[in-house]
């Protein structure tokens, strides 16, 4: 009851652009399920959906967006939450950098992250980028 009423109180636009980022997120999710890396990217650039000038967010609605919507979407990866970034910044005009890395410690021999920058700025995915090594940057 207590989220639902925390919705309510949040502008029209913020809802919308909740409820557009959720749906972003669970078709990245899905999509990840069926289609290869490239591919599903492919599909994406070939087919987003253009936010018009009215609903168009900045950077930085668009991360608090993901980081709020990614707790109630099962399977929200970094990279999920990464590919997200990308449509909806891309979708509303902005430009889009998403960045894989990978870091090694004594713990585990690989680890994997992606994270999302929009005009100099971290949008999603900003947590020790210090320890990461890009290795792939797809720009939008």
């Amino acid at each position: 009851m207590k989220r639902i009423r925390k919705f309510a109180r949040l502008s029209l636009r913020e809802r919308c652009l909740l409820i557009r980022t959720a749906t972003v997120l669970g078709l990245m999710r899905m999509g990840l399920w069926l289609f290869s890396f490239r591919k599903l990217v492919a599909l994406v650039r070939r087919n987003r959906p253009r936010a018009r000038p009215a609903e168009a967010a900045s950077p930085d609605r668009i991360g608090w967006a993901i980081r709020v919507a990614s707790r109630y979407v099962p399977g929200s990866t970094c990279l999920v939450q990464a590919l997200t970034g990308l449509v909806l910044l891309e979708g509303a005009g902005l430009p889009a950098h998403l960045y894989i890395g990978v870091a090694r410690n004594d713990e585990s021999p690989l680890q994997a992250h992606a994270w999302v920058k929009s005009q100099g700025d971290v949008i999603v995915g900003g947590h020790e980028l210090h320890q990461y090594v890009p290795l792939l940057v797809w720009e939008g």
